[in-house]
């Protein structure tokens, strides 16, 4: 793995604080920023390979010239992903109702934004934004997402999974404004925001589970392991599952309901994801056929860690 990293900024996550900590970690000649073709922070070679010339590989030859590059601005993960190889690739999450808010308010001090709150939220410019921007590989396959809610955590995390040095900086974040609490939203506008994000708060949802399972492995120091299924129908699971530190491919066990796989090994070549730059060129994939396996949708996949060892085990349980 190369020391060339891709930060998916999400707006108002925290993402300022990290890449301004990140700038000076890298260096400003190994830095890149993609902000739009007006923004004054978008790179000389990004204004000229991106939206000048058209030619988005031209870019990547800058990269090629350093031994570490940063890249990152406000676009969608599938923007530049191809560059970069999956593990590499890092965003931060931050509480729906939080981000909104900070959302709008940046908008109305630094944008000009003349509406409402209410028109703000039912804006289709602003809806999910988050789930939209990282959407396109499963969030299994990002290298780190982090947390606004646990920013000096998730930094602790970055460096110790990439060997780096990025201080703990807070710029631009304002999700201790009291002009923003929950306390001081009304309920009509709580559920108004629920009711046009529900795709981020499944998301946010999902990658606190995947946090706190990184945690507990930094913690135990056992090796962390991304796993996705990928099927799960009548008498059949597919799925992925690699390492961020070993090559041998990851021991699986997987339960259902009235059954168990015994060990599998994501070996497996996933032709389908070779775009998406994984581990192992792709051979981390795994299957398991059993007749008793009933292919309910309404499931929940619970992954745990298996001591120090490249191993895991998938739990399939019904929804409560």
């Amino acid at each position: 793995m190369n020391n060339h990293i891709l930060f998916v900024h999400i707006p108002k996550t925290a993402g300022t604080s990290f890449r301004l900590a990140a700038q000076r970690y890298f260096g400003d000649d190994n830095t890149f920023y993609d902000y739009s073709p007006s923004s004054v922070e978008t790179s000389e070679e990004v204004l000229h390979y991106v939206y000048q010339e058209q030619d988005l590989y031209g870019l990547s030859t800058c990269f090629a010239q350093g031994e570490k590059v940063f890249l990152c601005g406000h676009f969608p993960t599938s923007k530049y992903a191809s560059f970069f190889e999956s593990l590499n690739i890092i965003t931060f999450v931050r509480n729906p109702l939080h981000q909104v808010l900070s959302h709008y308010k940046h908008h109305k001090t630094h944008l000009d934004y003349e509406e409402d709150l209410e028109s703000f939220i039912q804006d289709q410019r602003f809806k999910n934004l988050q789930s939209r921007i990282l959407s396109g590989r499963p969030l299994e396959f990002y290298g780190f997402i982090g947390l606004t809610e646990e920013y000096s955590k998730s930094i602790e995390l970055i460096n110790d999974y990439y060997g780096l040095d990025i201080a703990i900086l807070e710029e631009n974040i304002s999700i201790h404004d009291e002009t923003l609490t929950l306390e001081k939203l009304s309920p009509a506008i709580i559920q108004l925001i629920e009711a046009h994000n529900k795709e981020d708060f499944n998301m946010y949802n999902h990658v606190k589970k995947i946090f706190d399972e990184r945690m507990k492995c930094h913690q135990n120091g056992v090796p962390y392991v991304h796993a996705v299924i990928q099927e799960y129908s009548v008498g059949n699971v597919r799925g992925c599952a690699f390492s961020r530190t070993l090559e041998t491919p990851v021991e699986v066990s997987i339960l259902g309901e009235g059954w168990q796989s015994g060990s599998l090994y994501a070996n497996e070549h996933r032709l389908g994801m070779c775009g998406l730059n994984l581990p192992r060129k792709g051979f981390v994939g795994f299957s398991y056929a059993d007749k008793n396996i009933s292919g309910n949708e309404r499931l929940v996949f619970e992954l745990s860690h298996n001591d120090n060892q490249n191993k895991i085990i998938l739990n399939i349980k019904q929804k409560g």
